[in-house]
């Protein structure tokens, strides 16, 4: 991919556009390239599904070109949008960006399933608004993990490990929590999280030093898995009187 790609919908009988990814493509992205998916103009839904022995690969064009940017779906988007068996290596942008190597800017839910975004320059993950499933997926080696500003977002059985400055970031806290129980954060002693203040999650200003990356305020994180294997679920059975009751579900109606 030389440059940059727009994808629209131009019939006017339609809703959206549908672009469709095969499994088994890899797509090698210039510096500074990027995919930006619908827009004022016409929206379109973006399905990118592979298979676990057929996975669809997004990646830098060699090892010592400069990151490619972003796939982007647009403010104006309201259409679904599902990544499956998906890996983005080496995206986000020029280091140092508010940036991601996926950024969701529309109110479409977005669903990410056995997804991996590795090694960006920014972070992995980055949505404004609509609503998020991130369901066995992977972030390591990213400079942050997920970034949310306003989106609402439900993280389950998914890894995140060397994500340099936070695993998961609310930028919202004090009017959405994130619901990211049931997660493996690069420890068995759970995330690093300072706990500054009492927020929407209503956690009672609880915190946690674990080892693992970190979490910011404003994200439910506990119970969590103790190793990357999503069945190894942290033993928290034990409650006393006063404690708050934690079930964590898929998030799925």
């Amino acid at each position: 991919l030389l440059g940059s790609v727009y994808i629209r919908n131009n019939d006017e009988t339609k809703d959206f556009s549908t672009w469709t990814i095969d499994p088994g493509v890899t797509i090698l992205i210039n510096p500074g390239g990027s995919i930006t998916v619908g827009s004022l103009f016409g929206d379109a839904s973006l399905r990118m599904e592979g298979t676990a022995a057929d996975p669809i690969v997004l990646d830098k064009v060699d090892a010592a070109a400069e990151p490619w940017r972003r796939i982007f779906v647009d403010g104006f988007s309201e259409a679904a949008h599902v990544l499956a068996h998906v890996e983005l290596r080496r995206g986000g942008g020029a280091a140092g960006a508010d940036d991601a190597a996926f950024v969701v800017g529309g109110n479409g839910q977005v669903t990410f399933d056995h997804v991996t975004i590795r090694d960006s320059a920014n972070a992995g993950l980055s949505a404004a608004n609509g609503n998020l499933i991130v369901n066995q997926s992977t972030f390591t080696d990213n400079r942050k993990g997920i970034v949310l500003n306003g989106a609402k977002a439900t993280v389950r059985n998914s890894v995140f490990t060397g994500n340099v400055e936070a695993a998961v970031e609310n930028r919202d806290a004090n009017e959405v929590c994130i619901d990211a129980a049931g997660n493996y954060w690069g420890a068995a002693s759970g995330p690093d999280d300072a706990g500054i203040s009492d927020t929407s999650c209503n956690d009672g200003d609880r915190t946690n030093g674990g080892a693992g990356d970190g979490v910011s305020d404003g994200v439910l994180y506990w119970p969590w898995n103790s190793d990357a294997d999503p069945t190894a679920l942290l033993d928290r059975s034990t409650i006393s009187a006063g404690d708050k009751l934690w079930v964590v579900a898929s998030g799925v109606d």
